[in-house]
Order: structure tokens, then sequence, then C-alpha cells
């Protein structure tokens, strides 16, 4: 079942199960990681198509109360008794807001380029899709500042991966805690958190991974000079999905979405 998740001066609260689809064979997954002659990714060449959606809504949206759902504006996470919120378009009197927009974009499609995902910023017509709104503040959810508290962004995490319509919502201002995510940076690097969290990786000790950010039982230090990225070997930190020491996020994530051929 999803869990509530606490992240490092973020807070990621709790997802829904739903609908699954069959994942690929282990056979793909095992060519996958073994193709060292994979191209390099460059945002202004690389192929974007995938058969799997992520839709970044960076144009406002009003978000109702209920099971997540993407195609629905749904979340089950808001907090207290807020039943509806509407999110303003991101950074909307910004001057270089295109700009900022193309770089997030260009940091998640870089970070997912190896799996079999499309990123893009016009709503899916039809299908299942997961959706990270970037905007707005964490009282739009009903949360509030408290001790050691502080949100930046909030979805869930589906250790079994069950929900393939997933939602998460990067605050334009969070509260508290040492992230920006004013920062087209730190906002790129919690949408990777997000593709993490909802596909079943547990918190990494990691200081570059996307899953560092996202908390457990023990400190763990973080250190983003540039986009996260995920491991084969990720060293796992206590209370996460996984038992093991170290966990093969990339074999995961090929296994959730098939490898990019």
């Amino acid at each position: 079942m999803p869990r509530w998740w606490l992240v490092v001066t973020v807070f990621w609260a709790c997802g829904d199960d739903g609908g699954g689809t069959k994942p690929p064979d282990a056979a793909m997954r095992d060519a996958a990681m073994a193709d060292t002659d994979a191209p390099a990714f460059n945002c202004m060449t690389s192929p974007t198509a995938g058969t799997h959606k992520l839709f970044l809504q960076f144009e406002g949206v009003m978000l109702t109360k209920g099971t997540t759902s993407a195609p629905l504006n749904q979340i089950s996470f808001f907090n207290d008794t807020v039943m509806s919120a509407t999110i303003p378009v991101w950074k909307a009197a910004v001057a270089d807001r295109a700009d900022q927009i193309a770089s997030i974009v260009c940091n998640v499609r870089e970070v997912l380029f190896p799996f079999d995902v499309e990123v893009v910023t016009t709503r899916p017509a039809s299908g299942d899709y997961d959706m990270v709104v970037f905007g707005g503040e964490p009282g739009d959810l009903g949360f509030q500042t408290g001790t050691g508290t502080a949100y930046a962004a909030v979805s869930g995490i589906d250790c079994p991966n069950a929900n393939r319509t997933d939602v998460a919502v990067i605050f334009e201002r969070a509260i508290n805690g040492g992230f920006n995510t004013t920062s087209a940076l730190d906002s790129s690097i919690f949408a990777g958190a997000f593709v993490g969290s909802v596909n079943g990786l547990s918190p990494s000790k990691q200081p570059t991974n996307c899953l560092c950010n996202v908390s457990s039982s023990e400190a763990v230090s973080c250190n983003y000079m540039q986009m996260c990225s995920y491991s084969t070997a990720a060293p796992v930190a206590q209370g996460g999905c996984s038992t093991q020491m170290t966990e093969n996020q990339i074999a995961k994530l090929v296994t959730a979405y098939g490898a990019r051929m």
C-alpha cells in the first residue's frame, strides 16, 4: 500500500492505489541495463517520445479532494479540512518564465531519458499519465509551518507502483527549510524525486541522488549542483520501501516504464 512519507524539509503526503499496467519483461530490462552504447542525451536533438507520459503543469489548475488522479485533477493529500484549491500559474509575472520552464523540462527529460517516458507540457488527451503541478504555496493545500517541518512539495510514495495517474505539487513558494523552489534546478530535482517515489524507490544516502531529499529515520546529507540522478547501486536510507543496503533504481524504473530503445 502507499505510505505516508516525510522528506527532509519537504512533505510527501499519502498516495492511492489504482489500476496498473503490465510492466516490461525481464529480458527488456536486462538488455537495457547491458546497453553501454546508448545515445547521449541532448535536449535539442534527443528524441522525447515515449509510451508513458509525465505531464508538467505550469499553467495553473484547480485540484479537488479524492482518489489521486491526474486526469481528474484529484489528490488525496490535502491537509486538515481543505477540500479543493486553485493552484495559480507558476511564476506568472517573471520575465524569464519561458526560459525557466524550458530548463525544467530539459532537466526532467534528461534524467528520464533512459526510460520509455515522454515529458510533456500539454495535458495528454487520453490514457494514463502522471502529473507534476508547479505553483502555489503549502497553505493552498492546508499545510502550515511547524517546528522542524518545512514544505516544498507534496505527493505520495507508492511502493507497489499501483497508481498510474499520480500527482505531485511542487510549490513556487516553500516554507522553511533549505530548498529554494523558486530555483528551476530545485524544482526539477523534486520532479525527479516524485518519479522515484511513486515507483517505489527508497530514500537514498547518495548526495546527488534524486531520492536523497526524501526523508528517512536517519540524517542524510544532499548536495545538488546539477540535476539529480538515479543509480544502479544507491545506498538506501532507513525507512523506505526497500530492506536492502543498496537499491538498483534504474532497474526498477525500467521495470516500471520500459527502456528507451
